[in-house]
């Protein structure tokens, strides 16, 4: 009966969408903006560092880090390491596989929590203040 309850809330909530398509342009293009900004970050690592790379190998090293993020398979290290061993599988120093890696987690992860812990810090502290 759970099983039933969900695919009906799902499927309310497609029909919900394919109503108000103009409503899922902002949120499309903000996440094609979010990618385009996340991968060059590693894009720019590689060019600080001097070492040109073409666009299919980082392609390749971002898509399936993050699909293996996504289905979860991302304890503490395990990224950062396949992502070494992927660009260094693709023929790029491990020393500079290294550094990218670590200069693009730092960024991409770190840096990410650093300023949303501070935006919700933020926001906490203005909202006490308004009670």
């Amino acid at each position: 009966m759970k099983a039933q309850d969900l695919l009906d809330r799902f499927h309310a909530g497609m029909l919900d969408l394919t109503g108000k398509q103009k409503a899922l342009v902002k949120p499309v293009l903000f996440a094609i903006l979010s990618f385009i900004c996340e991968i060059s970050v590693t894009f720019i690592v590689f060019f600080a560092l001097g070492y040109p790379v073409p666009v299919e190998k980082v392609l390749v090293v971002f898509t399936l880090t993050g699909t293996l993020q996504g289905i979860a398979v991302s304890f503490f290290g395990f990224p950062e390491l396949f992502m070494t061993l992927s660009f260094t599988a693709l023929g790029i120093p491990t020393a500079v596989a290294f550094s990218v890696t670590l200069l693009t987690r730092i960024v991409t992860l770190w840096f990410r929590l650093v300023v949303s812990y501070v935006a919700l810090q933020w926001v906490g502290i203005k909202l006490l203040r308004k009670q």
